[in-house]
């Protein structure tokens, strides 16, 4: 795990399987919650809400946790994710401790709706989570 692009491709292909099982199931996507260490490991946690309008809230408490995570231990890249407004497209913000950054919006589609990964599209992203590096 030891560039960006590696971090990110393991964050994505956990969100896809997780997200993909969530819309399985429940037939919509929670806000989802990943950190991946030194070691591999993934941590993963799942909001739930009961109204679409308190998402916001949720989605900041997660951030606020996995930034407490991060300060305190060997985290090297995480993964916020969250359905958009339309509840067509989740929406993932990935980070690492070198602070790159991106975007990354994967439509949800069919019947028994599932991602569909053949036409995600990445953007640049914002640092959520881990603190800024200095140069």
């Amino acid at each position: 795990m030891d560039t960006s692009e590696n971090q990110f491709q393991e964050l994505l292909a956990h969100l896809i399987a997780r997200t993909n099982k969530m819309l399985s199931q429940q037939g919509h996507a929670l806000p989802l919650g990943l950190v991946l260490d030194a070691g591999g490991s993934v941590e993963v946690s799942i909001a739930t809400y009961e109204e679409p309008d308190q998402i916001g809230d949720v989605v900041n408490a997660m951030q606020s946790a996995m930034a407490t995570r991060v300060a305190a231990g060997s985290a090297i890249a995480s993964c916020i994710s969250v359905p958009d407004r339309s509840g067509k497209n989740v929406v993932a913000f990935l980070e690492n401790h070198e602070n790159y950054c991106a975007k990354v919006s994967i439509p949800i589609v069919g019947d028994s709706p599932s991602l569909d990964t053949e036409n995600l599209v990445v953007d640049d992203g914002s640092i959520l989570v881990f603190p800024v590096v200095s140069s």
